[in-house]
């Protein structure tokens, strides 16, 4: 599965796997509510030092976060973030 990580306007700032590549995620969990309609993504996006200024700017506050379940899309909006060392988590 890859994660791509998007601006407001859908420009793809980065690309991240499951098992690849210079950023993945690992540690995903998509929560879906029922009673208020929302679908809440969390997951740690690895990356080594020279990709940091990248990371964060895929990790930005309201960038999107575009799933591929191939053969659809899913969408979530970055509302939080924080970054430790290497490791950037998403909620």
């Amino acid at each position: 599965m890859d994660f791509y990580f998007t601006d407001r306007d859908y420009n793809v700032l980065g690309v991240a796997g499951i098992n690849y590549g210079h950023f993945r995620i690992a540690g995903e969990l998509e929560t879906q509510s029922t009673t208020v309609a929302t679908t809440l993504f969390t997951g740690t996006l690895y990356y080594e030092n020279r990709y940091a200024e990248q990371a964060i700017a895929m990790c930005a506050d309201t960038n999107y976060l575009l799933l591929d379940y191939s053969p659809r899309y899913l969408g979530h909006e970055i509302a939080s973030g924080r970054s430790e060392s290497n490791v950037w988590s998403v909620a």
